[in-house]
C-alpha cells in the first residue's frame, strides 16, 4: 500500500475510485469511504470531500463534504445528508469553478471547514468526483502542508458567496435547523477570518500600537478569547482605580474590540465618560500610573528573594506597601487555577513590542511568595517609636506625601508626612532612621525625629 503525502490534495475520478482506496488506504478504512461517497453521489452531489487523519500508521476518515455546482440541484436533494458512522458531516459548500482547478483560496476555506468543524488534522484530503474520467491518470495538488497555507481576501470573498447562498436559503426555509446552523457557521468563519486576515496584512500589528492595551491569550480554542480569563483583569483595573486614583473611580470606561486569530486577542481602551479639561491632566496620569502598576508586576512572577522583589515593584509601581497590598490581592486572580488548565495571559501596551506580563502557572508560585512577604510585612505594630531604613518616598498630586521604612524584622511601615516635613524627609533618603509617629485614622503620620 502505497502512503499518501501530508499535505496532499487528491483529485479522484468515480471510475478511479476504487484504485485509489486498493493503492492508498488500509482495507479496514474502505468500507467506511465507499459507502460515504455513494451516499453523496445518491443526493446528486457532484462531488465529495474526504478528510483523513493518520492514527497509529492507519489512516481514517473523520469527516466529510458533499459539493454542489448548482443551489438548485442541493436544493432538490432536501438536505437528508449526517454523521455517517462515526464520521462527522460538514455543511454543504456551492462551488460553481472546475473542481479540480480550484484556486488555493477556496481550498484554504475548505480545509478550515474540516479543522474547525470535523477534527481533521490537515494531513490528507480526496476530491471524489461523480462522474467517470480518465482511469489512467490521478491529479493531486501539493498543498504542503495544509496547516500553512495562509489566508488570502480571495478566501474570504468565497465564504461571503457561501453565506449568501445560505441566507437566500434560510429566507425560503426558515424552518430548516441545517440551512440555519450553516449560515451562523459562516458568520463566525468570516469574522475570525477577517481578523487573521488583518494579521497577515499587518493591519493587527498596528492595533496593538493604536490601543492602550492588549491582552492575549496564549492557549487558546479556535482563536476564541476566554470572558471568564478578562473578569479578574476588569476587576484589577476596577480595583485599582478605587483604592490608587478614587477621582477617577465614577468617569472612566473600558472599550473593548476583540481580534481572533492566530492566538486570541482583546484589545481595550481605557477612556474617560466625559472630556473635562480642567481634570484630564490628572487623569491621564493615573491612567499612566495604571500601565506602570501592570508592567512593574512581572518582576513579582521571576525567581528572586520575595523581599527584594516587593521592593522592586512598589518602587516601579510607584505604590506605598499598603496600597500595593490592596492591588495584588486582584491581580493574583488573573493567574491560571492549575498547569493542566489553560489560559495564560500576555498583556500588551501601545509602546512594547514584548509583554508587559505574562500571567502563567508557572509564575504564580513565584508571586505568591512575594505577595505573603508583603502582607506579613505589613501586619499591625503599634509602637510609637520605630527604627529602619527610609527607602522610598511616595506622594501624588492630591494625596498626602509618605515615606516607607523597613525595619530589621522586615516590616514595612507606611508614614505620612506635611508638605512642611519634605526637606527633613528627603534629607534622611536612604538611610537609618528613628521617628516618633502618631496614629491618626487607619494609618500614621510622623512626629518627630529621634
Amino acid at each position: 500500500m502505497a502512503i499518501l503525502k501530508k499535505g496532499q490534495l487528491f483529485f479522484v475520478y468515480k471510475n478511479q475510485f476504487e484504485t485509489f482506496l486498493e493503492t492508498y488506504t488500509p482495507e479496514v478504512s474502505r468500507p467506511l469511504l465507499r459507502k460515504i461517497a455513494e451516499a453523496c453521489f445518491d443526493h446528486h452531489a457532484p462531488a465529495v470531500a474526504l478528510f483523513l487523519n493518520n492514527k497509529g500508521g492507519t489512516s481514517s476518515c473523520v469527516c466529510y463534504m458533499p459539493i454542489y455546482n448548482s443551489i438548485n440541484t442541493f436544493e432538490q436533494c432536501g438536505y437528508e445528508f449526517a454523521d455517517i458512522d462515526a464520521c462527522i458531516f460538514l455543511d454543504v459548500l456551492i462551488i460553481e469553478d472546475i473542481l479540480w482547478e480550484l484556486p488555493r483560496g477556496k481550498i484554504f476555506t475548505i480545509k478550515e471547514i474540516a479543522a474547525r468543524e470535523g477534527y481533521w488534522q490537515q494531513e490528507y484530503a480526496i476530491l471524489v468526483f461523480g462522474q467517470n474520467g480518465d482511469k489512467g491518470t490521478m491529479k493531486s495538488m501539493d498543498m504542503t502542508p495544509f496547516s500553512n497555507m495562509k489566508i488570502e481576501k480571495e478566501s474570504i470573498d468565497f465564504e461571503r458567496q457561501q453565506l449568501g447562498v445560505y441566507t437566500d436559503l434560510v429566507n425560503r426555509h426558515p424552518s430548516n435547523k441545517l440551512y440555519k446552523r450553516t449560515q451562523l457557521r459562516l458568520v463566525r468563519l468570516i469574522e475570525d477570518h477577517e481578523k487573521l486576515l488583518n494579521v497577515e496584512t499587518g493591519f493587527a500589528k498596528l492595533q496593538y500600537e493604536a490601543h492602550f492595551l492588549a491582552f492575549r491569550l496564549k492557549e487558546f480554542a479556535l482563536g476564541k478569547f476566554d470572558a471568564l480569563v478578562f473578569e479578574p483583569v476588569v476587576e484589577m483595573i476596577d480595583g485599582f482605580i478605587k483604592n490608587i486614583h478614587k477621582s477617577m473611580m465614577h468617569s472612566y470606561l473600558l472599550q473593548v474590540s476583540a481580534l481572533a486569530s492566530t492566538s486570541a486577542v482583546l484589545f481595550v481602551d481605557m477612556v474617560p465618560k466625559d472630556v473635562n479639561p480642567e481634570l484630564m491632566k490628572g487623569w491621564e496620569a493615573g491612567r499612566e500610573h495604571l500601565r506602570k502598576t501592570i508592567a512593574a508586576t512581572s518582576v513579582l512572577t521571576k525567581k528572586g528573594d520575595p523581599g527584594s522583589r516587593v521592593n522592586a515593584f512598589c518602587k516601579k509601581a510607584k505604590l506605598d506597601p499598603e496600597q500595593a497590598k490592596n492591588v495584588l490581592g486582584s491581580v493574583q486572580k488573573i493567574f491560571p487555577k492549575s498547569a493542566e488548565g489553560h489560559g495564560t495571559l500576555e498583556i500588551y501596551s501601545r509602546d512594547s513590542e514584548k509583554p508587559l506580563v505574562t500571567f502563567s502557572h508557572e509564575g504564580l508560585d513565584f508571586f505568591t511568595k512575594a505577595k505573603k512577604d508583603l502582607e506579613d510585612s505589613l501586619k499591625p505594630v503599634e509602637e510609637t517609636t520605630v527604627s529602619g531604613f527610609l527607602g522610598q518616598i511616595y506622594g501624588w498630586e492630591g494625596e498626602a506625601p509618605r515615606f516607607v521604612i523597613e525595619t530589621e524584622e522586615k516590616r514595612r511601615l507606611t508614614i505620612r508626612y506635611t508638605s512642611e516635613q519634605t526637606s527633613e524627609v528627603t534629607a534622611r533618603f536612604k538611610r537609618k532612621v528613628t521617628l516618633e509617629r502618631i496614629k491618626e485614622g487607619r494609618g500614621w503620620n510622623l512626629l518627630s525625629w529621634k
